[in-house]
């Protein structure tokens, strides 16, 4: 449950702690007295978008703590050990901080550990439930009430089955329309395709054969320069008494005569004998280029006519000769690609098939759930009606079918028969305001009753109603508290009478301006307050006797 609630400089909450208790609480006091600003405190606990204009004028930031006892609340406690954010030291103390700057930066911490708005707002869904002033207008949207329905009847494993079978429904749907698609464009280029690998297969390219192609274009072609080059050298190295070779051997042997005595002689014949011997050399090697060159035109009218192949491909694909056997292998991968494209289809089209039965018997599990609880809901509320004055009211339910869709297979519209022998008809067509506050109180204590977050909080639900109804309103609320920590923002001096604690809050201008306050009130006090309540500013005697009788009936 709520033990405290810290607020520091909240618009004009400038300080306030405030201790909770368990039972009813009621919480009134003048209209701007500050009332709104204690549940926007809980609403950035629970992760509610923070507003700047909320920090006070003349301070930096405005920060909220509110302070839980988890000891009945194990759903709180097993989100907070999954989340590593319990405190070590007392496992059943929660502490959830929440700060707002002036320039709308907000911070927040669960346990002195700073944490996400969306760590905020799936932790709260343990601990608080808020019953906003507008629920009597909201309960006209068809999306409300199916959620009413939902909320009363714990509806939220089976919604998430249906969610999950929905988008796996929509992944196989959008994973058949993408490949119907490429089969789509697949068929219309597959032919091209084929055509185009089929005249790369009788080419056949191999990786590298451009090069050797080039290489062999060189060789072929120049056989017989070659040959007459290589034998012209091969004259005029050797040939005659005045050849290169001759000159080279004739002077290393006129230097040989001078013996080892003489050492640049010595040098130079040893350097023109090496000279001798690199010529024979080169000779050797012009004769052996001679005997290994082939004067072949078959091989060179072969290797022509394999180059034009692969040039006319090469312009036709528009690549360099050298890749073509590259775009053969890109072209087959692609064709065989679309021929996995198609084998894949039967598996896909039985996975949109399954998925869609998948998510008719999740959505068949949740429309029998959802109309076992409207039934106990409806069967319950129209028990509330009566006691809250509208004895021939009948509230009953709606199913229509539709499409299947993440929120199930049908849409749930509440309908009223307000008087005896008349036709049910939709909410919004016969429900006046204040049988309307009536039935959206109703409904909202019903399905609070089956919530699991142990703090209730209803934020002015009783509007437009008075007298005996809001008597019956506060012993509505009473019994509500019995099981759940209940917290009431109210106008109505019953329902005032019927809180266990009585917060009043006020306001009173100082030197740092207006300034809100909150207190629990004593019996006496308590006295006083609801004879305002009931009389306005001027408390009389009559007042008084009236606002003890009430609180000595609730």
């Amino acid at each position: 449950m709520l033990n405290r609630l810290h607020i520091q400089d909240l618009a004009i909450v400038r300080s306030q702690a405030i201790e909770y208790e368990p039972g009813l609480t009621v919480l009134t006091g003048e209209t701007g007295a500050g009332k709104s600003l204690l549940l926007d405190g809980l609403g950035l606990i629970m992760g509610q978008r923070a507003d700047s204009s909320l920090v006070n004028s003349q301070s930096k930031r405005a920060e909220v703590i509110a302070e839980f006892d988890l000891q009945r609340l194990a759903n709180a406690h097993q989100w907070l050990c999954a989340h590593d954010l319990d405190d070590a030291d007392d496992p059943y103390a929660l502490s959830v901080r929440r700060s707002v700057t002036q320039d709308g930066r907000s911070k927040a911490y669960i346990n002195n550990r700073p944490v996400t708005l969306q760590d905020l707002r799936a932790l709260s869904e343990h601990l608080i439930s808020l019953q906003g002033q507008h629920a009597a207008y909201a309960l006209l949207q068809p999306e409300r009430q199916r959620t009413l329905v939902d909320q009363y009847g714990h509806h939220r494993e089976l919604k998430g089955a249906v969610r999950t079978a929905w988008q796996q429904h929509q992944t196989n749907q959008l994973a058949l329309k993408t490949l119907l698609g490429t089969l789509a464009d697949a068929d219309a280029q597959r032919a091209l395709l084929e055509y185009q690998v089929e005249e790369l297969d009788k080419l056949a390219p191999e990786s590298g054969e451009w090069a050797r192609l080039e290489v062999n274009l060189t060789l072929l072609g120049s056989a017989d320069e070659r040959t007459a080059t290589y034998q012209s050298t091969q004259f005029e190295l050797s040939e005659g008494e005045n050849s290169p070779l001759a000159i080279t051997q004739r002077l290393a042997k006129r230097l040989a005569s001078f013996g080892s005595g003489d050492t640049h002689a010595a040098g130079a014949h040893s350097l023109l004998s090496e000279a001798a011997i690199n010529l024979e050399e080169a000779l050797r090697e012009l004769d052996s280029a001679c005997d290994n060159i082939e004067s072949d035109p078959e091989a060179l009218r072969r290797t022509e006519t394999r180059i034009a192949e692969w040039m006319e491909l090469s312009r036709k694909h528009r690549v360099e000769p050298a890749t073509l056997d590259q775009l053969h292998g890109q072209l087959q991968h692609k064709l065989s690609q679309m021929s996995a494209d198609r084998s894949r289809l039967p598996d896909i089209e039985n996975a949109v098939v399954a998925s869609e039965q998948a998510l008719k018997m999740a959505c068949a599990a949740l429309t029998d759930a959802r109309i076992a609880s409207a039934e106990t809901l409806m069967a319950t509320v129209n028990a509330q009606l009566k006691e809250l004055e509208l004895k021939d009211a009948v509230l009953a339910y709606e199913l229509t079918p539709k499409k299947p869709s993440a929120e199930g297979a049908e849409d749930i519209h509440f309908t009223l028969t307000a008087n005896s022998g008349q036709k049910a008809q939709a909410l919004s067509k016969v429900a006046s305001g204040g049988e309307l506050s009536r039935i959206a109180l109703a409904i909202q204590v019903c399905v609070a009753s089956q919530l699991e977050t142990p703090t209730l909080i209803f934020d002015e639900v009783d509007v437009g109603i008075g007298g005996r109804t809001a008597a019956k309103v506060g012993e509505l609320l009473r019994k509500l508290a019995v099981t759940a920590q209940v917290f009431v923002v109210t106008h109505q001096p019953q329902v005032a009478a019927a809180g266990q604690t009585h917060l009043h809050v006020s306001k009173h201008k100082d030197d740092q301006g207006m300034r809100s306050h909150v207190q629990t009130l004593t019996p006496p006090q308590r006295v006083d307050e609801i004879a305002r309540m009931l009389g306005g500013l001027d408390v009389t005697k009559a007042t008084k006797t009236t606002a003890q009788e009430l609180l000595m009936g609730a």
